[in-house]
């Protein structure tokens, strides 16, 4: 398994999404990082639930089993709902010194501020509001 996590359950299953307990449904994976949500838990319709190994007996549906269940569960939903990567390029709001150095590949988000001297490697992202000032 691509997460190294255990399992507990029909290894044929498959989710395509993620969601919370008691918002999913059938082909979604959720998970119980917090006890207090075990309750939800024993209702849900997910295909699939991240659990502790302390939570694995009481979960009725099938279980991925971590020591740390909210890390893997936000791991899968990287990989199950990737983020848009950015164009490359210099947003037209960004504030960018002449003696900056920008990869052409890198990409500098809205408003953000590259100073002088500063180097901005190739595929790098700067989000919006970034500021990279130049080194010491």
């Amino acid at each position: 398994m691509r997460f190294g996590l255990g399992l507990r359950g029909e290894p044929d299953l498959r989710v395509s999404r993620v969601a919370t307990l008691s918002r999913a449904d059938a082909g979604s994976l959720s998970f119980l990082a917090n006890p207090r949500y075990r309750k939800q838990m024993q209702s849900t319709h997910a295909t699939a639930v991240l659990v502790g190994p302390e939570h694995e007996a009481d979960c009725p549906v099938a279980a991925l089993i971590d020591p740390n269940p909210y890390l893997a569960y936000a791991r899968i939903a990287d990989l199950l709902h990737p983020r848009p990567t950015p164009a490359a390029g210099i947003h037209s709001t960004a504030v960018v010194s002449p003696g900056a150095r920008i990869a052409p590949s890198a990409s500098v988000g809205p408003l953000a501020v590259v100073e002088d001297d500063a180097h901005i490697g190739e595929r790098a992202i700067l989000g919006p509001g970034c500021i990279v000032q130049r080194a010491a």
